[in-house]
């Protein structure tokens, strides 16, 4: 029996929706504009984490389908009773980089068409809109784009990334437990772009660098 429902606003691609029933609380995704390769990637992507223990569960049909079509495609998944992570401490943020390493172990098999994302993008050099008043940034951008001079491209592990390892799309529970969420730029690419996200998200902001817990 249907009981209650929340619209997540800052969900900006797809529309998102928190619905409470009298077995439970779930989220339903509609998915507005992604084709179907994508979809299908994605929810393989979710239910492989799920038989890891890595994902909330997905519901399927009696068929063993995960994506409905009523009007538009959508899924429904178990709801993850977690809030947004803001902050990590050194311990923390270790446990976060095992859990990732985990993540990106279990669905390495699997497969996808690559899309407009570029192979090696992120070692172009690009101009930043960053304000960081504490930071000396023109040094800074001259030692990274050093620093990725000397990067061996082809020596970097590649493989099925979340994309956008922002604090919005991490979740934790009062047991400490830990998923993702919102797996819409998921792609292959360099493992470790993930982290490299991950940190500056959480590690750098405009008022401070979190040069220990970084390291």
């Amino acid at each position: 029996i249907y009981k209650s429902h929340n619209h997540f606003a800052h969900a900006l691609s797809n529309t998102i929706y928190k619905v409470k029933t009298s077995k439970g609380t779930f989220i339903i995704k509609l998915f507005e504009h992604e084709e179907k390769d994508t979809i299908d990637f994605q929810i393989k992507i979710m239910e492989t984490l799920g038989e890891n223990g890595l994902s909330p569960k997905l519901y399927t049909t009696k068929s063993k389908k995960a994506i409905l079509h009523f009007k538009k495609p959508l899924m429904i998944q178990e709801y993850f009773e977690g809030k947004e992570v803001k902050s990590l401490n050194i311990k923390e943020a270790k446990n976060f980089g095992i859990f990732l390493a985990q993540l990106h172990n279990s669905i390495k098999k699997l497969h996808k068409n690559q899309t407009h994302w570029k192979i090696g993008y992120q070692f172009r050099r690009k101009e930043s809109s960053f304000n960081a008043p504490t930071i000396h940034l023109d040094h800074e951008f001259k030692l990274l784009h050093t620093a990725l001079k000397e990067i061996k491209e082809e020596k970097l592990k590649r493989g099925i990334i979340h994309g956008d390892l922002s604090g919005s799309n991490i979740l934790r529970n009062s047991k400490g437990e830990v998923m993702l969420c919102d797996w819409d730029d998921a792609r292959i690419d360099y493992l470790v772009y993930d982290l490299a996200v991950f940190i500056g998200n959480m590690f750098i902001k405009p008022q401070k660098l979190y040069t220990q817990t970084i390291k």
